[in-house]
């Protein structure tokens, strides 16, 4: 028999001592409606009862919550004890509550007991975000639905520390606890790094986007993103740090890498500079482990998925400023160059096909830049309405 639903909002009168007569009716049915129920309540107080409760028993006064639990839960007086196995199953119920109420009256449990953000952050991401890296050539952090901070910097640095968010050494507000997430949107033309409060580095290249809780759970850091991150992120062997895409998971303790994760690509790609990651792909049910200096990669519309030894420097130079290839398609470049500096280009397909190596300071104007690639791929360029056509020299 499957197991009815369980009424959330009954058991938190029943644990707050305002539940009626007939509402724990309703409970106690529940629990005795079957087997899988009694368990999933059971499986509450196992989970809770091996806890560090030790460190808490000095901000509760235990003696008067277990006198104010008996007065207002008589669970045992409310259902006939018609045999053995109804005697054991409420005094194991009755026992699971008395911890309960004890707990949820502490001032930490909020934070103590919150809940499991894995799936929250993938329905938030679903359900509350469209961002659009044209509508502004500002970085924006989002901090609820009514609170939105812009900054004109070409590289924004923000930190979060205790309640505070620090930006470009200069902004400093509260964190809005009214949302449970934040954004980050980078536009085309503009970078930025963000320090996390467990001391995790995250440089975001353009085009990105990144959410990320408030602050992170007991049991996991999870992040998701759409674009290019590169990570530096702080050990902590309790808390694993979670990066998700909309194809992929990756799992890391204490590692740096490189994920490039834009949903309008057809490929994927991770770069392990240092560390392990463990790598879980949505789409094909895989689970793949990277050495340093190693690079997945996964194509979206053939799913497959290779692993492959790379200079890493080549995926990861674009954080100091620099972009290194070799043998990329010209196409390629360009387009790597168009989101970095939020530039329209039009390139002709017999040029795209070119392929090219070299070094660029993505710090020169990309005039200057369009310049040094001329002298790999014999091209033309011209501005014509704000944008650079691109034509192959004849």
């Amino acid at each position: 028999m499957k197991a009815s639903p369980l009424d959330k909002n009954i058991l938190g009168k029943y644990f707050d001592g305002t539940i009626s007569d007939e509402e724990l009716t309703i409970l106690s049915g529940w629990i005795e409606e079957s087997e899988e129920n009694e368990q999933e309540f059971l499986a509450i107080y196992r989970i809770w009862n091996s806890l560090e409760f030790e460190k808490h028993k000095e901000q509760i006064d235990i003696s008067k919550e277990l006198e104010i639990f008996r007065e207002n839960i008589r669970i045992e007086n409310n259902i006939p004890k018609s045999n053995k196995r109804r005697k054991i199953i409420i005094s194991s119920v009755a026992a699971a509550c008395i911890l309960l109420s004890i707990l949820i009256l502490n001032t930490d449990w909020v934070k103590l007991f919150a809940p499991d953000t894995s799936d929250d952050i993938m329905s938030f991401v679903n359900t509350n975000t469209n961002p659009n890296f044209t509508a502004t050539k500002d970085i924006q952090l989002i901090l609820s639905d009514s609170k939105k901070v812009e900054l004109d910097s070409e590289n924004a640095d923000i930190q979060y520390k205790d309640d505070r968010i620090t930006m470009d050494d200069s902004k400093d507000i509260a964190k809005d606890q009214s949302s449970s997430f934040n954004q980050l949107l980078i536009p085309y033309g503009k970078r930025s790094t963000i320090t996390f409060s467990d001391g995790t580095k995250v440089w975001a290249n353009a085009g990105t986007q990144l959410v990320y809780p408030i602050e992170f759970n007991e049991k996991e850091r999870e992040i998701f993103i759409d674009g290019q991150i590169y990570l530096d992120v702080a050990k902590d062997a309790n808390r694993p740090f979670i990066v998700k895409t909309k194809d992929m998971e990756v799992k890391v303790l204490g590692t740096k890498f490189n994920i490039t994760a834009y949903s309008k690509e057809d490929n994927n790609n991770v770069i392990l500079v240092s560390g392990m990651v463990n790598i879980s792909n949505k789409k094909t049910n895989s689970k793949t482990t990277l050495s340093p200096n190693k690079m997945y990669v996964y194509d979206k519309n053939s799913l497959n998925e290779n692993v492959k030894e790379v200079d890493t420097s080549l995926y990861t130079s674009w954080i100091d400023g620099k972009y290194i290839f070799n043998k990329e398609s010209f196409e390629h470049v360009l387009a790597r160059l168009s989101m970095y500096y939020g530039v329209t280009v039009d390139c002709e397909a017999a040029a795209g096909k070119y392929l090219c190596s070299g070094k660029l300071n993505l710090k020169d104007d990309f005039d200057i830049v369009l310049d040094g690639l001329a002298n790999s791929v014999p091209i033309s360029y011209t501005m014509e309405e704000g944008i650079y056509k691109i034509k192959l020299l004849k």
